[in-house]
């Protein structure tokens, strides 16, 4: 049996590689390494055009922050507009209940991880406050009975808290928050 290999012409035959191949592996590599000198190149150029970016930025930002710093007023002059906004609404609408006040002096005194379950007008044990009303009751959780303690302390320092009452009522749980439950009734002056 013979193959159609054999009756092919001697030149055909040969099994030698051919001579072009390593030619064209030469130049394979030679653009392939100017690929990579230009990728390198436009590299450096995106990295040199970021950093000058960046810092342009903080430039900007650094200068918007100053100006945004010359616009604030002086706190002082800020305590004035408030007192004057609060004498100008006293004067319009009547007495009121202080409540920005309130919350102010209880967020300063409240442990941090205390939870506020209600607070109530301590005269008639409802969340109903008329205008002026200054007695409240309000019911917290606090983590433990130390916490509660400090909390105490905290409270007696300010001398917002009137006519304090401090009745701890045990192991409470509230919004699935187990902790020791403070009920306090106090009349609320705002002088802190």
């Amino acid at each position: 049996m013979s193959t159609s290999f054999e009756f092919l012409p001697k030149q055909a035959r040969r099994a030698a590689p051919e001579r072009r191949l390593p030619i064209v592996f030469l130049v394979m590599a030679l653009v392939a390494s100017l690929g990579g000198l230009y990728l390198n190149g436009s590299l450096a150029e995106t990295q040199a055009e970021y950093k000058r970016q960046t810092k342009e930025m903080e430039t900007r930002r650094m200068e918007l922050l100053a100006q945004a710093r010359a616009m604030l007023p002086p706190a002082n002059v800020l305590s004035d507009i408030v007192s004057s906004v609060d004498s100008q609404n006293t004067a319009l609408i009547g007495q009121r209940t202080p409540w920005r006040a309130l919350f102010q002096a209880l967020e300063e005194t409240l442990p941090s991880d205390a939870v506020v379950m209600k607070i109530e007008n301590s005269k008639g044990n409802t969340p109903v406050f008329q205008a002026g009303e200054l007695d409240f009751r309000v019911s917290v959780v606090v983590s433990d009975s130390d916490m509660a303690q400090t909390f105490y302390k905290k409270l007696c320092t300010k001398k917002a808290f009137q006519s304090l009452s401090f009745t701890p009522k045990g192991e409470t749980t509230y919004q699935g928050r187990k902790g020791t439950g403070v009920e306090l009734v106090f009349h609320f002056g705002e002088s802190s």
